[in-house]
């Protein structure tokens, strides 16, 4: 185990933040529509003519009960598998 690994394990412990469950991770995400951006080539910033920006308003509930890295990370822990 690394140590970047086993002070964060002894945070999570001491700070009562730990990672969700599966069923705490179903209630925090949120079923969201996607909202496609498209932006006209300024010659300054690139864009990809072919794929937009893609951006979900308010995709997961984040609440005190649980770090909120953590629940990105065990999403997309899961997301992997």
């Amino acid at each position: 185990m690394t140590v970047l690994k086993s002070l964060k394990e002894t945070a999570e412990r001491l700070t009562g933040w730990a990672r969700p469950s599966r069923h705490d991770l179903q209630l925090a995400i949120r079923k969201r529509k996607a909202n496609p951006y498209r932006f006209e080539d300024d010659g300054v910033i690139p864009n990809n003519p072919d794929l937009p920006l893609v951006l979900y308003r308010s995709p997961v509930r984040l609440t005190g009960d649980f770090d909120p890295a953590a629940v990105f990370v065990v999403r997309a822990e899961r997301m992997g598998r």
